[in-house]
């Protein structure tokens, strides 16, 4: 976060946001984790890549030619706030 902008909050907020960008960067360090035990076992690896495999063609709702439910702006600003 900017340094100038934390100055101008209120400690709570401060507090608020660190908190919140440790659970962030715990959960992804668990997926990350998750992934790389996953990775050690070829067998188990090998399914994980085969259900992927079967599941890339969408949900086979019929709701292929509908348009996105978010703009692309929408959707690049969803990702900006995630980070």
């Amino acid at each position: 976060m900017n340094q100038r902008r934390e100055e101008h909050q209120p400690i709570g907020q401060v507090i608020e946001d660190a908190v919140s960008r440790s659970k962030r960067e715990k959960f992804w360090q668990e997926v990350e984790a998750s992934v790389e035990r996953l990775r050690a076992d070829p067998v188990a690896w090998k399914d994980y890549q085969d259900e992927i495999t079967l599941l890339e063609g969408g949900s086979m709702d019929g709701l292929e030619d509908e348009d996105p439910y978010y703009t692309v702006e929408e959707v690049d600003e969803i990702r900006r706030r995630a980070h």
